[in-house]
């Protein structure tokens, strides 16, 4: 991963150079070589999730290309966190440590820059690690200290074994979620039982449980399926089976409701001045009567290539969450 590594124990040659990134984490200067680093996120963009270590401790991590990023803080791996407190980041930059990826939170990222190790050689850090090798080396950048860290020696070893033992647990969660999105482009185009119980049963073990309950709904009221085959779902299922075009019309709580379906797709949801996926999750969750349908009229938008199964499971995800009142 090193172009060259920063140190090696000697006197750096005169024309020594190493590209580094360099971030800020509060008032320091840290860097990182950059054929270390992997990515850098911003943090109001980027998902965090977490598992636990074998000690039963939280440990927090970020997906990167489908592989989990161990969060780790700076501060703590240095032992200044009981010092300096707890702290909101902007970015998190992603790089690899041993046999795991390390997500390290930064405030900002300053920049690539070109060291020249001749003209000013580094400093060992007097932090130290296994074998008493040190974390990084200190130079100066801009009339500022640098410390380049070593990947590799960002952990000591008791802190390396705990985080990692988390790894397994983060890398099945990876997996489900891979799992998870082949199994939605296969639904967006043709829903298929297997694939739908597979999806539900995935979704509930990753805590998206209306999700899971839209996945059975559409198992249920498919031709054939376990529901009774009576009310708008399964009509609107039967009619995405047979590829049939019209307007499916009923009444909501007394509201009147239009879906378009063009080739056993669902164009639109309307109902009064409102349309869309809100409207059809409150369809969904609404007693339905006078259900007609009146074939013919309807094609598809250009773009509208998802299926009637993963619309409805759209919708049922996009149901507000019901808060119990005290005492129910």
């Amino acid at each position: 991963m090193l172009d060259s590594p920063l140190i090696t124990g000697g006197a750096p040659a005169a024309d020594a150079n190493a590209r580094v990134l360099v971030c800020a984490v509060d008032r320091g200067l840290f860097g990182i070589q950059a054929g270390w680093v992997e990515a850098v996120y911003p943090t109001a963009a980027t998902a965090v999730q977490a598992t636990r270590t074998d000690s039963g401790q939280r440990q927090a991590f970020i997906v990167h290309r489908d592989e989990p990023a161990l969060i780790v803080d700076l501060r703590q791996a240095i032992g200044l966190d009981g010092l300096l407190g707890t702290a909101t980041r902007d970015a998190f930059v992603v790089l690899r440590s041993g046999p795991a990826l390390l997500a390290l939170p930064v405030d900002h990222c300053v920049g690539l820059r070109t060291l020249d190790l001749g003209g000013h050689p580094p400093v060992a850090s007097a932090v130290r690690r296994d074998d008493g090798l040190p974390v990084g080396h200190l130079l100066e950048l801009d009339g500022r200290m640098l410390v380049v860290l070593d990947p590799a020696r960002i952990l000591d070893a008791r802190r390396r074994d705990d985080i990692l033992s988390s790894q397994r647990r983060a890398r099945a969660v990876c997996q489900r979620q891979h799992k998870l999105a082949t199994l939605w482009e296969e639904i967006r185009r043709t829903p298929d039982p297997a694939a739908l119980r597979t999806f539900a049963s995935l979704c509930g073990r990753s805590g998206r449980a209306r999700a899971a309950a839209g996945a059975r709904a559409v198992l249920a009221a498919l031709p054939g399926g376990a529901g009774d085959g009576s009310g708008l779902l399964p009509l609107l299922m039967r009619l995405a089976a047979e590829g049939r075009s019209g307007v499916l019309t009923c009444r909501c709580d007394g509201a009147p409701v239009a879906l378009e379906i063009a080739a056993g797709r669902l164009m639109a949801v309307r109902s009064g001045g409102e349309h869309g996926r809100p409207v059809l999750a409150q369809v969904l969750a609404a007693r339905c009567h006078e259900i007609a349908f009146t074939p013919g009229g309807v094609e598809a938008h250009r773009g509208s290539g998802d299926s009637t199964a993963a619309a409805v499971i759209a919708a049922f995800e996009a149901r507000p969450v019901r808060r119990r009142r005290a005492g129910q």
